[in-house]
């Protein structure tokens, strides 16, 4: 599977199967982390796993300043590292409450428990979240769409399938003229949002690098980056 592929089946995966990811796929997923795109270099995070009671494992990160370039970083970098593992058939979920207490969030991995059924909790978030319901491009862009291209729709297409707290999409994306994409955000604000911040950008930069599309990523303030195309 590749990772176009990946993130469109990707979803929030809570209970896990009995048998473990075995210790060569775990070795080779770490050796991975040295790989992934990183939003500022200074900042590469150091990514750990450890293993839960129910054969599932946790990636998280310690100790890390929550302040919001640290927060956008653990997204893009988190993002990338769950659709590798999605694109192994390995499943996953993004979730604050819970796990490692000194992660600013825990990304959860293993392989998912078929037909299995949901607790009535799990119906009830499910309910609420609607997460196979995203909103529209139309719905997403602001200030019009003049300078929407097809390069430009794609990457737009895959950032908009981004997860994001009780599927709030807390964004909005402005396009600007020489091939520019504003991705802001626009609700709460919460710590948590920057988080889903930059698992949007990772989405739209693995968009981007998977069909042939060069690209920069710069800091725009706290609550904004812009996403360049430079081949032209």
């Amino acid at each position: 599977m590749n990772y176009l592929e990946a993130i469109k089946i990707r979803k929030s995966v809570r209970q896990f199967d009995d048998s473990p990811v075995d210790a060569e796929t775990v070795e080779l997923f770490k050796s991975h982390f040295e790989k992934i795109n990183v939003l500022n270099t200074s900042l590469r995070l150091n990514w750990r796993i450890s293993r839960n009671k129910d054969n599932s494992f946790n990636l998280f990160v310690e100790d890390l300043e929550n302040n919001h370039l640290n927060l956008v970083e653990f997204g893009y970098e988190g993002q990338q590292l769950v659709i590798y593992l999605t694109s192994k058939g390995i499943g996953t979920l993004w979730h604050v409450i819970g796990g490692e207490k000194k992660s600013p969030c825990t990304i959860t991995f293993g392989y998912e428990k078929k037909d299995a059924k949901k607790s009535l909790m799990q119906k009830m978030v499910s309910g609420i979240v609607k997460s196979g319901q995203r909103k529209s491009i139309e719905e997403l862009i602001k200030g019009g769409n003049k300078y929407l291209s097809p390069e430009i729709e794609e990457i737009l297409e895959y950032a908009r399938l981004a997860p994001s707290a009780m599927n709030k999409q807390p964004w909005e994306f402005t396009l600007e003229e020489n091939k520019k994409i504003i991705f802001t955000l626009t609700t709460d604000k919460k710590e948590y949002n920057y988080i889903d911040l930059g698992i949007l950008l990772a989405n739209a930069s693995i968009a981007a690098a998977n069909t042939g599309i060069e690209y920069e990523i710069t800091r725009e303030n706290d609550n904004g980056y812009c996403l360049a195309i430079t081949n032209t």
